[in-house]
């Protein structure tokens, strides 16, 4: 009954997560592409990663090939973290910005250790073995290029949140 109840439920979770993809990003190749392989991984990692996507993506003057690279290594970021954790889950939200036009991006996991979220945009910061530090340098670097965009992050008793607004 336990593996029966437990095959269940990751077959729900893949449904939970595939049909908010088909709804509103069906039409946005790249970032259904980038998910759906996010989605494997953390199948592979046994993490628990809900995707809650409350709105069209219309990323502004953001290059979708920009918006792909910063949500790519936000994620694949948080699902490290959250698959060295004891919790292991992770979370995307995307939703309209209800006081501007705009989306609301965010990116909430558990992690292990303490983290230093001053630090880590500095070019060549990094707390893992084996990385080069340069992922959350170029997220932030995007970002920047984009005047109708922001970051904010914080870490707090084991949840690390990323929160991005891109305005149009």
């Amino acid at each position: 009954l336990k593996g029966y109840f437990k095959q269940l439920y990751a077959d729900s979770r893949m449904v939970n997560n595939v049909l908010p993809l088909n709804t509103y990003i069906k039409d946005n190749p790249a970032v259904y592409g980038l998910l759906l392989s996010k989605i494997s991984y953390s199948e592979i990692k046994n993490i628990i990663f809900n995707i809650n996507i409350l709105t069209q993506i219309n990323t502004g003057s953001m290059k979708i090939c920009d918006f792909c690279k910063v949500l790519g290594i936000l994620l694949d970021n948080a699902l490290e973290a959250a698959s060295e954790s004891e919790k292991k889950f992770a979370e995307l939200i995307i939703t309209k910005n209800p006081d501007k036009s705009g989306i609301v991006i965010e990116i909430i996991n558990s992690y292990k250790d303490s983290v230093d979220v001053e630090k880590i945009y500095e070019n060549g910061y990094t707390t893992k073995e084996n990385h080069s530090g340069f992922g959350l340098w170029e997220v932030k670097k995007i970002i920047s290029k984009y005047k109708n965009s922001s970051i904010n992050t914080s870490a707090c008793e084991g949840i690390f949140t990323q929160h991005i607004e891109i305005l149009y």
